[in-house]
């Protein structure tokens, strides 16, 4: 059943793993393409970062929970169009401690002739970018995952209407502390994403939402060297496959960073959906 708890998917999974005795890339340059910068409040209107708009980003912080977290009031992001746009629009939503244009590099090659929206996370902790409040490595802020869900479909469905791209042809990629989120957003907006590759995933909510997903493909891949995260990929699978979602789950020889095996994997997987169509 989907409404099985991510508690008793991990105790069930991990009693299972028991039973059976059971190079990298962190950070990305932005390749030249003419990204544009923005935030959910100026899309009818592109701005370059002057020093008046720095100021106006300074005065949209607010403090939360400690002087190490700084909560921004907009999402930050960064448009990457190639020459000849395809029409295909690739969502990247950072890890802990990226940006709007980490994943940028990565993408590129994958994805030659779509167009690439970069967002960064609204969290600043401990001078990291991040999507929600870490509490400790695997335990989240529960409320500030959801609302920044739902902050993030609310900015999102803005940039759509916009820009007048199409959902069904957009590709959701998530990484770390970004696949978490987008996995939350996928199961509590079950129409919304159609196609979503998380990279280095978990559960991060106790109760996970439980919608139908049958019209959603997702590849999990995860690090066999991953020391924390590892051991809850096939929980996250699980849950997903659960919900309806036509999920392909890969391991890499890798620990929690991303690189060539993780691209080659997707570009296998791109071109089977693809060829599926």
């Amino acid at each position: 059943m989907c409404s099985m708890t991510y508690a008793s998917h991990y105790q069930k999974l991990l009693s299972q793993k028991e039973q059976k005795n059971s190079n990298s890339l962190s950070y990305f340059t932005v390749q030249n393409y003419g990204p544009n910068v923005g935030s959910v409040d100026n899309l009818k209107s592109q701005k370059s970062d002057t020093l008046k708009n720095q100021r106006s980003m300074n005065n949209n912080v607010t403090k939360a929970h400690s002087d190490k977290i700084r909560h921004h009031k907009n999402f930050r992001y960064r448009v990457d169009t190639p020459k000849h746009p395809s029409g295909e629009l690739i969502v990247l939503l950072h890890g802990s401690g990226g940006d709007d244009t980490t994943l940028f590099s990565f993408a590129r090659p994958l994805w030659p002739n779509a167009t690439l929206l970069g967002i960064r996370g609204r969290f600043v902790q401990d001078g990291e970018n991040r999507w929600y409040r870490k509490i400790t490595a695997t335990k989240f802020d529960q409320n500030q995952v959801v609302d920044e869900a739902d902050a993030f479909v609310d900015f999102l469905m803005h940039f759509v209407e916009k820009g007048h791209y199409d959902l069904s042809q957009t590709t959701f990629v998530g990484y770390s502390n970004g696949a978490n989120l987008l996995a939350v957003i996928m199961l509590e907006n079950p129409d919304l994403i159609h196609r979503a590759i998380l990279m280095r995933s978990m559960p991060v909510l106790d109760d996970m939402p439980s919608e139908n997903l049958q019209k959603t493909d997702v590849l999990t891949i995860s690090g066999k060297n991953d020391k924390i995260y590892a051991r809850y990929a096939p929980v996250l699978s699980s849950l997903l496959r659960d919900c309806g979602a036509r999920v392909d789950s890969e391991m890499v020889d890798a620990d929690h960073m991303i690189g060539k095996e993780d691209a080659a994997i997707i570009r296998k997987w791109i071109e089977q959906k693809n060829h599926n169509q």
